[in-house]
């Protein structure tokens, strides 16, 4: 029923579309059937019937049939200008014409009426498939846009348990292909760089999606991925009207060449004493052929509609799929940072029955570098995760100035912090683009600057010979981790934020690098609230107050100085990392 519920939706938003298709379909078959009907009286009358009187009556009963056809399509009776007493006198006064030249005559009028039904069957045909192709085009891409939309409301926890691979490939390329039938290999070139544009924009967002939610950037990216659906959708219908010119063209020239052959054969046998009758297996003969590719076309549409449904199924499922974090009806918006994050009591599992958290508690005070240390899988993240909202924890409480996160605006509180993560995400944009991405206000050319010039990148970016419009490849691959990892802390501060969050920002990076943005994150905590995740003692000996967690819990919080005295797991770390 869900399935049914998205096809119908998408194709009667679209009526014009609908219903000039059915219109045509319904044409395209009424012209389809006359221009092989009109072959057995042509047959049977001009090459087996060859006195005049019966050329002349059989001229009469065509016109008589072409003239109620017409009647039919403008209006019956009323249309007074088709009565016979109008059309009888011009066909008696062209008697002697067609008493003089023979029966070729009568079969040059019958084939003028068939090559003018062949055209408008054609441009039926022709119209036909431009609205089904825009028809299918559009709803396509509204299902896209919906999906995507819907991938975009849920959290970190669905694209955990869910490849990306298996989220993009089910249903947003079998479906399409399968559905809408087989490939147009004229443009195939020029679908595939859309098509390829279209996936690897969708592949980089859910691959980013931490990224994408930490700014808030969701409205952004839909908008965005909008524009790139649009445009394929543009080069696919086009492509589409081309395509149906190879079917009318191929079949005039196939007319054609059979109306030559039959006006020579006809020369010959009307020179000849002969009378036989072709004209019912003709008619039979061409509509056994006509059929044939409309029975192969209905065959391999039923077998590409069973092929869909599979994916229709998936479709459904993340279309009405319901977001884990959502707005509480009573939420108030954030603005501001002004006194402390509490945690307090917190529990957490990704899996039921495996904590990740066990009772958490600690304090961020405004104003106040704090550093997270511990192995991996102790939690560090997690907490930060809990924070922002990515996740909702079990048990326990967190607070943001005596607020409740669950009872803040998610962008509201997300907009509240500039994140840097250990992998240095970075989207195929200009490098201006890409530091603007991290504020939902507007941004100009100097914040950009700014920015850039804290984050200790400036000076590279402005060797560069396009500078801030400089193109970055996917995942800005023609940068250096360092030159990229400076961009992004160029990203979490444009926007201002109170609260500064840094990931394992060095980890990844080689020592020169991480110098440079270790530089870099010195300049932009300065006067901030800063919360640093890392492995590296190194990077948080300075913090006002380290908060060391081993297997899910806080083990120990306070000073360098102190956690060395206090914290036996702290001075485990200090002893592995400093060989003392």
């Amino acid at each position: 029923m869900k399935n049914i519920r998205i096809i119908t939706s998408k194709l009667l938003k679209y009526k014009v579309n609908l219903i000039l298709g059915l219109v045509t379909m319904v044409l395209f078959a009424i012209f389809s059937g006359a221009t092989i009907t009109l072959l057995a009286p042509m047959f049977d009358y001009v090459f087996t019937n060859l006195d005049r009187p019966v050329v002349y009556e059989t001229s009469q009963e065509i016109a008589t049939a072409i003239v109620d056809v017409t009647k039919g399509f403008l209006g019956g009776d009323s249309i007074n200008i088709f009565n016979k007493d109008t059309y009888s006198p011009l066909l008696e006064g062209y008697q002697d014409v067609f008493y003089k030249s023979a029966p070729l005559n009568l079969l040059y009028l019958v084939m003028g009426v068939i090559l003018v039904a062949l055209l408008f069957k054609n441009f039926f045909y022709v119209v036909n498939k431009y609205s089904f192709s825009a028809l299918r085009a559009k709803s396509v891409r509204d299902i896209r846009d919906e999906l995507f939309e819907s991938y975009m409301n849920q959290s970190l926890a669905f694209f955990n348990q869910n490849r990306v691979v298996s989220l993009l490939i089910v249903p947003l390329f079998t479906w399409a292909v399968g559905f809408l039938g087989k490939k147009i290999k004229k443009y195939a070139k020029r679908i595939q760089e859309q098509a390829s544009n279209l996936f690897s924009n969708i592949e980089e967002v859910l691959s980013s999606m931490k990224i994408v939610k930490s700014f808030s950037r969701e409205e952004y990216e839909l908008e965005r991925m909008h524009k790139i659906n649009c445009k394929y959708m543009g080069h696919w219908i086009k492509s589409q009207i081309y395509s149906s010119y190879n079917v009318p063209l191929s079949e005039m020239t196939s007319m054609l060449t059979g109306m030559i052959v039959i006006v020579l054969g006809a020369n010959m046998i009307v020179s000849k004493d002969n009378s036989f009758s072709l004209g019912s297996f003709t008619a039979f003969l061409a509509a056994i052929f006509s059929i044939l590719h409309p029975l192969k076309t209905l065959t391999k549409a039923y077998t590409n509609l069973r092929k869909a449904n599979v994916s229709l199924d998936r479709i459904a499922e993340v279309i009405f799929m319901k977001p884990e974090i959502e707005n509480d009806p009573q939420a108030v918006t954030k603005s501001s940072f002004d006194s402390k994050i509490e945690i307090k009591s917190v529990n957490f599992s990704y899996v039921e029955g495996k904590k990740v958290l066990n009772n958490v508690s600690m304090t961020f005070n405004k104003g106040e570098s704090v550093g997270l240390v511990g192995s991996s899988g102790s939690g560090k993240s997690t907490i930060i995760n809990l924070i922002n909202r990515m996740y909702d924890f079990q048990d326990g409480n967190i607070l943001i100035d005596g607020v409740d996160v669950k009872k803040i605006e998610v962008r509201s509180l997300r907009k509240l912090f500039g994140f840097v993560t250990q992998e240095s995400i970075l989207f195929s944009d200009t490098i201006a683009n890409n530091i603007r991405y991290g504020s939902l206000d507007e941004v100009s050319d100097d914040d950009v600057k700014v920015a850039a010039d804290i984050a200790y990148a400036k000076e590279f970016i402005e060797d560069l010979e396009l500078g801030y419009d400089h193109p970055l490849k996917a995942k800005g691959s023609d940068l250096s981790g360092g030159q990229k990892q400076r961009i992004c802390i160029a990203r979490a501060i444009v926007g201002n934020p109170p609260i500064l969050v840094f990931d394992e920002a060095t980890s990844a990076l080689d020592t020169d690098s991480e110098n440079n943005v270790q530089i870099a994150i010195d300049k932009a905590t300065e006067n901030r609230t800063v919360i640093m995740i890392a492995h590296r003692l190194s990077t948080i000996l300075k913090c006002d107050k380290i908060v060391v967690m081993d297997k899910g819990q806080v083990v120990g919080i306070g000073r360098h100085e102190e956690l060395l005295l206090s914290c036996e797991r702290y001075a485990e770390l200090y002893r592995l990392q400093f060989n003392k």
